[in-house]
């Protein structure tokens, strides 16, 4: 696994792409043409390294002569120090190239269904509205759901109180770094076998997350609080995260890095292309978070108002990059793109539900700092109900490409229920617990 060089340029906007010479198969390694012959570059202990020289395919290679041209800016500087009689320039490993380009698709964004507006608007404006003497819920799934449906609540719940627990808080003593918007560049995979490896057997599966960490963070209105004080906010819940994230990032031998939050009205273009309103979305050419300010409108009435519902996306942006940093994203994106469209799809919502995993794991372990009620919590499970593919198209079996609501809710429940990391390893997990 490499680090991907930094200064490379990349186009400005974003296209829907074709699915061309895909296959069913996203685990084992595609036939064609050997795997290249350069040497394996050293990743983080604790994963299984493919074997260079397994018949398979290169990054790059066959199967991707129909996708568009990614093309770098006119006029870049020669090789600087390039004089006659040194050796000619290595050639590079056509993977690079590849996931350069594909980390510009890499706009991970909360809701499904970017193109939609105005779908997701209609929808939320027909969903029930409670009952005022009612506590706040949300319509209830179908009863064939039911029994997917995690508790509202956890299974151990962690106490309520303010104060610092016995024997303090976890990782209280690590010095949070200022955001970094000139991040170090992400790891990568060599091959497809090695990809398979990240995504199943991932080094980060055998860590935990810290419980319970303290959060400082000055509690707002966010729904109705100025730009200016909402993005204060959530860049300082950046530090919240990086504190829960940063050890198993650290131990599973990755380097955390602390992305900035830029809060946005309308639309915004970014290194990942135009990104639209109403959504929150991790930027993988950058590491950035993107939070649009009229989020709030696709939030189903009942939750607004609610504590921790704002958070809990971020918390899932964040879970996105902790992916990337980690080389599960850019391992996902990869295998997605050699698919067939339905088994595109399903990577697609293994890497998102696998984000609402992360973020209930950092919940979970916040709860006690923040205060967080049973029923605050239990309304975040609602909300990451409330933005599946089929709840949000009111299709009963849409195959969409962020799961379904039933799905959404699990994965965040098992990440409030448990500190392994091992327990978000949606890519393995069976096909029904990711619809």
């Amino acid at each position: 696994m490499t680090g991907s060089d930094r200064g490379a340029g990349y186009p400005r906007t974003v296209t829907q792409q074709q699915w061309p010479g895909r296959q069913d198969n996203p685990w084992g390694p595609p036939q064609g043409s050997p795997w290249g012959t350069g040497g394996a570059r050293q990743r983080p202990s604790g994963g299984q390294q493919a074997q260079l020289g397994h018949p398979g395919q290169v990054f790059g290679q066959q199967g991707y002569q129909q996708r568009p041209p990614y093309q770098y800016p006119v006029g870049r500087p020669p090789y600087p120090g390039q004089t006659y009689g040194r050796p000619p320039r290595r050639r590079r490993n056509p993977l690079v190239t590849l996931l350069k380009a594909l980390l510009v698709l890499a706009v991970m964004g909360f809701l499904g269904l970017l193109l939609l507006g105005w779908v997701l608007t209609k929808v939320v404006e027909t969903m029930p509205v409670p009952a005022p003497t009612e506590v706040a819920t949300m319509a209830q799934p179908p009863a064939s759901e039911a029994s997917q449906l995690p508790s509202n609540q956890p299974s151990v719940q962690p106490t309520s109180a303010a104060s610092a627990p016995p024997g303090g808080y976890q990782n209280d003593d690590y010095a949070v770094p200022p955001a970094d918007t000139r991040p170090p560049g992400l790891p990568e995979p060599e091959t497809y076998e090695e990809a398979t490896s990240l995504l199943k057997a991932n080094p980060l599966y055998a860590t935990a997350v810290p419980r319970p960490v303290r959060c400082d963070m000055r509690e707002i209105d966010v729904d109705n609080a100025s730009k200016p004080e909402l993005t204060t906010h959530l860049n300082d819940m950046m530090g919240c995260l990086m504190r829960v994230w940063e050890q198993p990032l650290t131990d599973a031998g990755f380097k955390p890095v602390r992305p900035s939050v830029t809060v946005y009205s309308g639309s915004v273009t970014t290194k990942c292309g135009k990104l639209p309103a109403a959504n929150a979305v991790y930027c993988g050419a950058d590491q950035q978070v993107y939070y649009a300010e009229d989020l709030p409108t696709v939030v189903p009435r009942s939750l607004r108002g609610s504590r921790f519902i704002t958070e809990a996306v971020v918390a899932h942006e964040f879970g996105h990059a902790v992916q990337a940093r980690s080389a599960i994203l850019i391992s996902e994106l990869a295998w997605e793109e050699k698919s067939s469209k339905s088994t595109g799809l399903q990577l697609s919502r293994r890497l998102e539900v696998q984000a609402d995993c992360f973020a209930g794991q950092f919940l979970g372990s916040i709860q006690q700092s923040t205060q967080m009620s049973d029923e605050e919590l239990a309304n975040v499970g609602k909300l990451f109900y409330s933005i599946g593919d089929d709840v949000l198209t009111g299709r009963k079996n849409y195959e969409g490409n962020h799961g379904s609501g039933a799905s959404r809710m699990a994965w965040t429940g098992t990440g409030l229920e448990s500190t392994s990391v091992g327990a978000c390893n949606s890519f393995s997990a069976p096909a029904q617990k990711v619809r």
